[in-house]
């Protein structure tokens, strides 16, 4: 134990010999601090005429559909009003034709979710832009259209009895 302890007796007594003083502290000074981070102020945002154009389109061809899907749903609705609910029977068969039928003419308004979608990622990866409120709602309109055609969609499935 005592050998241990030889080696570090020297530097010990070598510490305490220390002349009496006042030195500096060793604290970081004022300019030695790293300045504040700012981030750079955000560019303007600028509207673009092309992409506002792209999403009008979207909605147009959306609400376009749209016409196409009350004729298919009132078709649908008397289509499975008139089924016997027997499943194999003729009316049936008719019916679950009819639903399918209306299933496909909601392509537009899917299609108008997928650019909109699409659009909008490029916003969010892009710089700032002006026009993301307008995809913004573009996309709360056609998600509330594509709500209710499938709400309509699955009343005519349970009405039918699949």
């Amino acid at each position: 134990m005592k050998s241990a302890f030889l080696p570090l007796l020297p530097a010990l007594l070598l510490a305490s010999c220390a002349a009496p003083g006042t030195y500096p502290s060793l604290a970081p000074r004022p300019y030695e601090k790293a300045a504040p981070q700012t981030a750079p102020p955000a560019p303007p945002a600028v509207s673009d005429a092309g992409l506002i154009a792209q999403v009008d389109g979207a909605v147009a061809r959306a609400e376009a559909g749209q016409g196409a899907f009350d004729a298919a749903l009132a078709l649908a609705d008397k289509a499975v009003a008139a089924s016997d609910r027997r499943q194999g029977s003729e009316s049936w068969i008719a019916a679950q034709m009819s639903i399918s039928r209306l299933e496909r003419t909601r392509e537009p308004i899917q299609v108008a979710l997928a650019d909109l979608d699409a659009i909008m990622r490029g916003l969010l990866l892009g710089p700032p832009s002006a026009d993301r409120a307008a995809v913004e709602a573009a996309m709360a309109k056609m998600g509330t259209m594509d709500a209710a055609q499938l709400n309509a969609l699955q009343r005519l499935i349970r009405a039918a009895g699949q």
